[in-house]
Formats: structure tokens, C-alpha cells, sequence
């Protein structure tokens, strides 16, 4: 079907006949009489699969990968290559794009733009796909690390690589991923922090309104996903009878079974619920109303820096995502992690990397300190207790005598009105609702 000849110079050339009959020439230049007859092999193996409409063989797809740009010019000036063997990089992108992103959620879509930045800014939009090798894959990588990008930034884009190149290979353009053995490790955050409750209940002091200390309740007694996952949150996916809450989760509704999930509703949710539910108008559908249009991500994190200032707080890391964190790291030490996992919405490895912490108070109760210290506590009210029995025992006979009743009623409501003029007086300042304007 196809045979090499030899020409003056010390070239030579294939001939075969192609699919519709014509006869075509292939120029290899001086090339080994071996190395001809490999490739004369695999242009019989090209005409076999124009002529019967079937796939290549394993081999021929892999030498096709291997071979040549200009080789494979010639054997596109032929017909043998269609145009998609020969794809760019950019076309690649432009097809992965069309068919995978309107199935991800927009930040997705930003994290990949990144990744195809960086690949068309090392590569070049017209690099063919057949072009990259291992080796080159290696020093994309170098090329990540040398912008000062993260270790886990830098991962992320090569695992968003390894997707792009991989649907190459089943779209049959390449034969395998030459960033398939590349490492990209998962790496947990160095930016985890156990909020307690007792920070979190001087943050809701702060709060503006009901709705805002619901917001953050929701984070971190609930251990919702911010802002998604609370504001998808409607009256109607409350069971108050069965204290239970049916939560929306739009950052895994991909997933076969993970649109939804059910959670608690928990105790220190309880009032907070109350409090919003008192306050909301009728008809309202939604639980969270607070935002707006300018109501994004960055918006809620501006706001909620803002209130930790106003509590006299340093601002922490992800301040939403750490009150999550904290709830999961929480609910860990009293609940099965499986359990907890389906109320958080993330698997038990996802959970050990990236949420669950050791803090002070494991060491504590391990090494028995928290025991002696209960004991000491123990003790120390006891001995006041036996301490103020007779100052007690004194207050009574006092108060039972009835001349002094007149004045305890007087000191009583002194102390009311007392009480309430300093609230008023020397409370917190008021927190002004947030606007559109930033």
C-alpha cells in the first residue's frame, strides 16, 4: 500500500495511495532507510484508518505524539492528520472551557482562567498540545514557583494542568498527559484558627442588628458555608418541631446527593433563629436579607473586619471560614467524625486536612492538668462557700426583720434605674447598617 523510495542526494520519500485513489508522495529528507520504513508503517496504519472509518491502534497514537512538527505538517499537507491532531494549546483551552464551565461555579471558572493564563504566558497560544513533554510540564511548574505564587497556589494550577491535558488524551488528540506523574499535593492551611466561644460572643455584642448576629451564628454555630450557604437559608427549610434545618449547598450541588444536607438545629442557634424570625416581615422568604447587590464574598469580609475592630479583636484569617472551622473542630470531640461530616458537608479527609485542630486543652485533660485544676476549682469554692456561710446566714436574719424591708425595696429600685442609665449612658456605639456605599 505504501512504499519507500530513494532519490538523488540521499533523500527519500513515501508513496502511497490514498482513500480516494490518488496517489500522494511523502518528502522524509535523508533519513536512515530504517527510520523510513518505520514511518512508511505508520502511514499504512493512517491510509488503513481513512479507508475503513476505524481508530488507530495504540502504537500509531503514540508515535503521533512523538513525532515532529514538521513531520506532521507533511503528513497533514496529505490528509493523513486532521486538523484536531494537530491542536494548540489555545484551542485546548477553548474547547475544555465550552464543554466543562457551564458545569462549575464561577470561582472555578476564575481559578482555571488563571491556570491558562500562566500556561499560554510560558507556552504561547499556538504550542501544540503533541508539542509539550514531560520535561516541559517540570519547567512550567519552576515557572510557577519563580512568580512567588504559593506552594498551595502553585499545586492548585497544576492540578487544574493535569484536567486540561488529561481531556486532551480523551479526546484522543495526545496519548498520554505529560503532567500525569507530576506532584501536586493537597496542602492544609497554614491559616487555621480556633475562634472560642467567648470571642464570638464579644463579636455578637458588636453586631448591628439580629440579622447580622444571625449571619454569624450561622457560620459559627452552625458551621455554614459564607456567604452561599446562608444566604440560600429559607424559613421553610426550618423543621421547628423536629428541631432540624435543611441547608443548600451551591458550592456542591455538582455532586450526585450533595445539593443538600440536613444539620441540627442547634442550641446555640436556637435564639438567634427566634430573634431573626421575630423581626422578619411578612411574606419574607429568605432568612439572611441583609445583602444587597454589592453583597459579594469581599464585601461580607470588609464589614466583618470592621465589627472585629469594633470589638477590639485583630482581625483573623478567613474570618468566615475559621468560625466553620471552629464549629467542625468542636462538634469532632463530642459526635462521631462521620456524623459530623454529613452536618458540615465535607468528607473525613477533607476534615482532617484542612478543619480539624489540636489545642491547648487536649494536652491538658492527656496529661491529667485539667483534672488538678478541676480539683483546685473544687476546692477553692467549697472553702469560700463555708467562708461567706455565716455573712449569708446574717444577710437573712436581716431581711427577715421587717423594719428593713422599706429599705431594701428602695435600694432595689435604685439599683434598676442605676443599672439602666449606665447601659444607656455608656454602652457600645451604634453600629450603622452597611449601605451600597463602600
Amino acid at each position: 500500500m505504501a512504499s519507500v523510495s530513494n532519490d538523488l542526494g540521499g533523500t527519500r520519500r513515501i508513496q502511497f495511495i490514498a482513500a480516494d485513489r490518488s496517489r500522494k508522495t511523502i518528502r522524509l529528507g535523508k533519513i536512515s532507510q530504517r527510520l523510513a520504513e518505520s514511518v512508511k508503517i505508520r502511514v499504512e496504519a493512517l491510509v488503513s484508518r481513512q479507508i475503513t472509518g476505524g481508530s488507530l491502534d495504540r502504537d500509531t497514537s503514540a508515535w503521533l505524539t512523538k513525532i515532529s512538527d514538521e513531520l506532521r505538517d507533511k503528513l497533514a499537507r496529505v490528509g493523513l492528520v486532521d486538523a484536531y491532531e494537530a491542536i494548540t494549546l489555545q484551542q485546548a483551552i477553548d474547547a475544555f472551557t465550552q464543554k466543562r464551565g457551564g458545569a462549575v461555579k464561577p470561582q472555578t471558572r476564575v481559578n482555571w482562567g488563571h491556570t491558562f493564563r500562566n500556561l499560554l504566558e510560558h507556552f504561547g497560544p499556538n504550542r501544540r498540545v503533541t508539542s509539550v513533554s514531560v520535561r516541559d510540564a517540570d519547567l512550567w511548574r519552576a515557572y510557577l514557583v519563580e512568580l512567588g505564587l504559593a506552594t498551595a497556589t502553585v499545586n492548585k494550577r497544576v492540578r487544574n494542568a493535569k484536567m486540561l491535558f488529561q481531556d486532551a488524551v480523551r479526546n484522543g488528540w495526545i496519548a498520554s498527559s505529560p503532567f500525569e506523574d507530576l506532584k501536586a499535593p493537597v496542602i492544609a492551611s497554614a491559616h487555621k484558627q480556633f475562634i472560642d466561644k467567648k470571642t464570638i460572643a464579644n463579636v455578637l455584642e458588636q453586631a448591628p442588628d439580629a440579622q447580622w448576629r444571625l449571619l454569624i451564628a450561622l457560620a459559627r454555630y452552625g458551621g455554614l458555608r459564607i456567604p452561599s450557604e446562608a444566604l440560600a437559608l429559607q424559613w421553610t427549610d426550618i423543621d421547628w418541631d423536629k428541631r432540624r434545618i435543611t441547608i443548600t449547598a451551591p458550592k456542591t450541588a455538582h455532586y450526585a446527593g450533595k445539593g443538600h444536607r440536613m444539620i441540627p438545629l442547634f442550641h446555640e442557634l436556637h435564639q438567634y433563629l427566634l430573634d431573626a424570625f421575630g423581626q422578619a416581615e411578612e411574606g419574607q422568604k429568605h432568612v439572611i436579607t441583609i445583602c444587597n447587590r454589592k453583597c459579594t464574598s469581599a464585601w461580607l469580609r470588609k464589614m466583618m473586619v470592621g465589627l472585629l475592630r469594633r470589638a477590639g479583636l485583630e482581625p483573623w484569617p478567613k474570618v468566615f471560614q475559621n468560625l466553620r472551622v471552629s464549629r467542625e473542630t468542636e462538634l469532632a470531640e463530642k459526635y462521631p467524625l462521620h456524623v459530623v461530616c454529613r452536618w458540615i458537608g465535607n468528607t473525613q479527609v477533607i476534615a482532617n486536612t484542612h478543619y480539624l485542630m489540636m489545642q491547648d486543652h487536649h494536652f491538658d485533660q492527656a496529661s491529667g492538668l485539667a483534672a488538678d485544676h478541676a480539683a483546685q476549682q473544687a476546692a477553692q469554692n467549697a472553702a469560700q462557700q463555708a467562708h461567706e456561710t455565716p455573712r449569708n446566714e446574717s444577710k437573712v436574719q436581716s431581711l427577715a426583720d421587717p423594719a428593713n424591708h422599706a429599705t431594701s425595696a428602695v435600694c432595689d429600685n435604685f439599683r434598676l434605674h442605676a443599672t439602666a442609665a449606665e447601659t444607656y449612658l455608656m454602652g457600645p456605639a451604634g453600629f450603622e447598617p452597611a449601605t451600597n456605599e463602600l
